[in-house]
């Protein structure tokens, strides 16, 4: 069945690209609209800050001139009340003095007829004032005090501020300060002087005063001098009497007009205008606007290309979706999907499945690389593809792992000839210059016919389940699934969760430890017990030692469970002591993966010493494998526990891994023969027994020997007549419980 690709349909991008647009000229106008709007408020503000300035300097100019106005007028007041007083010591003399200390310019004494009689200066004595004179009209005012603005002096022309006096004798003094000084200070304040200033800047355009009746006094466009203000929204702005900023046409062009009220004695007497091109600011929102229609363009050429690639590329896409790359077979998804759809509709599926595991790929990445090895995997496929027949697939699994369905086997002698050929097809190199070794396979095999399957994870795990038991015990490297295989994995599994429960909880009723006595022959008396664990799982019942520990060492369990048994066998020793028995051993047997923990022996020790027992109380019982598993590693933890006194004894002598060379190189101090060498001691037995040969070598060593299994008397009297030291075996006994085994051992040592 060929995976299900999806069609190519435009009107996915169409809507998108479409609503997208839309949206992206929406934003682009409300963008442009934002850029304008932030360069013209930042034109405006600009201008009303120039505006403010000038505007300020013009209020300035009118305190300033108030302010010099009220000081020449105190002077004056002084000037004239100091002569006006000192009637009869009016000479010339002292009104230059006077003059000089009040910083005055002119005083005139007159009689009572307005004739001058003394000046400081010795000037127009006898002069008179004409009517219609300042003078002549103050001395028939009948006023006191008198001080003038600044004015041109009759004679002279020049500008003088001037005050008069009215003397008790009728007469009257006239002082005078000149202001000529006072009006070059301030021109530099004057409206026409200002805004010829303002248009010194280059981003003006032009500088106004408009007085309170809208005609315009200064401008910086001699033509408009003048003129009255007709535009409706500037009037509306002049009106309000705020600062106010506006966009106006000027020669058809666009102005910003900022206008700011002036103030003289805090009263508006009129308002500046200062208008500036806004050239600069609609440069940048033009910008703007023609980027944003290059993106929208850019944009659309995009999309244009992603449609035409999209389309071209759609069929490369559902390949890598469903096949793999490195092998170029058919993926997992397409595997899933392909069973998926065989299944719909409850139909039952036909021939058989093969799950083809490379078992030795981690040591050929080790050896060649990853790049060989993917080399590899690539010439698998194209093996598999090659001797693929019709109405059969092949499918990458996952990593080196491959599954073949074979619709056309019609029952199992079709699937072990496609094994067959398999094997063959893989004998030998898998390509021209790769590595000689062949690949070692194993294979999980399932007759779909043979069961009923209603989802696609049901096959997967009965393939695995299979393969898991593809081991080589029978000569193949293949096994069909059967409902034993299901039935052992339901059984481990409940055996697992039992064991996790004891490791992780309070709750150890389901496990247990008894112990098997160990006689010596030598003192007659039992020295030793052997720890062993007993399991008992619901819905099973007891479990066989070899079946838990086995499953313990695969689920990681094994490191608590050790530390479990441990800590039970040291509180045994403990008991032992209290009774009496304080040289009495108690031999454990411990994994290789325990062992090979980095605090292996510190985590013993401090157990030891919590539980307040001797180290030589203690015996480890280890397997031969660890003759292959990290020996130098644990073989160091040996020296250190044979340092404290802690003895080890190598279990199951004589099966496994042992040699001479390695027995003398290692700190242990037991063997213990294996039980199938002591089951071969019976009367009916014709050969040679090989016990009495293993005995003598571990002797020649230095090394106790412990046979265990021992169950008749011939048994005990062939090994007694040998030499052996320690036997254990149920003719001694059988594992007891810590109360029994304290009880044996009572009755057995007493009087000994």
């Amino acid at each position: 069945m060929k995976a299900k690709t999806q069609v190519f349909n435009k009107k996915i991008f169409l809507i998108p690209m479409f609503l997208t647009t839309l949206l992206l000229v929406i934003l682009g106008v409300n963008l442009r609209n934002y850029v304008q709007d932030h360069f013209y408020s930042q034109l405006e503000e600009e201008s009303l800050q120039l505006a403010r300035q000038y505007s300020n300097t013009l209020t300035l100019a009118s305190e300033a001139r108030k302010t010099i106005d009220n000081f020449l007028e105190e002077k004056i007041r002084g000037a004239l009340k100091l002569v006006g007083d000192a009637e009869g010591v009016q000479t010339e003399e002292s009104l230059a003095y006077i003059a000089g200390v009040f910083g005055v310019d002119k005083i005139y004494v007159y009689d009572a007829q307005g004739v001058i009689t003394v000046s400081h200066g010795g000037e127009y004595l006898g002069w008179k004032a004409p009517p219609d004179h300042p003078v002549y009209d103050f001395l028939h005012s009948g006023a006191t005090l008198l001080v003038e603005t600044i004015r041109a002096d009759t004679a002279t022309g020049l500008k003088y501020k001037y005050g008069y006096y009215r003397t008790s004798d009728g007469g009257m003094v006239q002082v005078g300060i000149s202001a000529g000084s006072i009006e070059e200070f301030l021109f530099d304040f004057q409206i026409q002087r200002l805004i010829q200033s303002i248009i010194e800047n280059e981003t003006v355009r032009g500088a106004t005063f408009v007085d309170t009746d809208y005609v315009i006094q200064e401008t910086s466009l001699p033509e408009r001098k003048g003129d009255k203000v007709e535009d409706p929204r500037i009037i509306e702005a002049l009106k309000s009497g705020e600062v106010r900023g506006l966009i106006n046409i000027v020669d058809g062009r666009r102005v910003q007009v900022a206008l700011v009220p002036v103030r003289m004695d805090e009263t508006i007497c009129g308002t500046l205008a200062v208008t500036r091109w806004t050239d600069t600011a609609d440069a940048y929102v033009l910008r703007v606007t023609t980027l944003g229609f290059a993106a929208l363009a850019v944009l659309w050429g995009f999309f244009l290309y992603a449609v035409i690639a999209t389309e071209r590329k759609n069929s490369k896409l559902v390949r890598l979706a469903y096949f793999d790359e490195l092998t170029g077979l058919p993926n997992k998804v397409n595997l899933q999907q392909t069973l998926s759809e065989a299944l719909e509709g409850g139909h039952r599926l036909k021939g058989g499945i093969i799950l083809l595991n490379v078992v030795n790929f981690k040591e050929i990445n080790i050896k060649y690389g990853y790049q060989e090895g993917d080399r590899i995997l690539g010439a698998m496929g194209d093996k598999l593809r090659e001797f693929t027949r019709e109405g059969d697939m092949w499918f990458r699994f996952t990593g080196q792992r491959f599954i073949g369905w074979s619709q056309s086997a019609t029952d199992r002698r079709d699937l072990k000839a496609l094994a067959d050929r398999i094997n063959k097809v893989f004998s030998g190199p898998l390509y021209f210059g790769g590595p000689e070794e062949p690949v070692n396979l194993g294979m999980g095999i399932l007759e779909l016919a043979s069961g009923s399957y209603s989802n696609v994870d049901m096959i997967f795990r009965d393939l695995t389940l299979a393969l898991y038991n593809s081991d080589g015990d029978t000569g193949q490297n293949y096994s069909f699934f059967n409902e034993a295989m299901e039935t052992k994995a339901n059984r481990d599994k409940m055996i697992e969760s039992t064991l996790r429960r004891i490791v992780e909880s309070e709750d150890k009723t389901a496990f247990t430890l008894v112990y098997q006595p160990q006689y010596c022959l030598n003192c007659r008396k039992i020295t030793a017990f052997e720890a062993l664990s007993r399991l008992t799982v619901e819905g099973l019942g007891a479990v066989s030692p070899v079946e838990f520990i086995d499953i313990a060492e695969k689920r990681q369990l094994i490191v608590p469970l050790g530390n479990l048994i441990l800590e039970e066998a040291c509180g045994f020793i403990k008991s032992l002591e209290a009774m009496g028995y304080p040289e009495t051993k108690v031999a454990v047997n411990v994994s290789v993966i325990q062992l090979r923990q980095e605090n292996f022996v510190e985590n013993l020790l401090q157990l030891m010493k919590r539980q307040g027992i001797p180290f030589n109380s203690l015996v480890l019982e280890i397997t031969e494998s660890v003759l292959i598993h990290q020996y130098e590693r644990i073989n160091e933890h040996f020296k250190i526990l044979d340092g404290l006194g802690i003895q080890i004894a190598l279990d199951d002598f004589g099966t496994g891994y042992s040699s001479l060379s390695r027995l003398r190189e290692m700190s242990i101090h037991q063997v213990k023969i294996d039980k199938s060498f002591i089951f071969n001691i019976h009367e009916d037995f014709k050969g040679e027994f090989v016990t009495e040969e293993i005995i003598s070598i571990a002797h020649k060593f230095g090394l106790e020997i412990v046979a265990e299994g021992v169950e008749t008397p011939m048994q005990w009297d062939y090994l007694e007549e040998h030499h052996c030291d320690i036997l254990q075996g149920y003719f001694l006994s059988k594992p007891l419980e810590p109360k029994q085994a304290l009880d044996f051992i009572k009755e057995k040592n007493s009087g000994k």
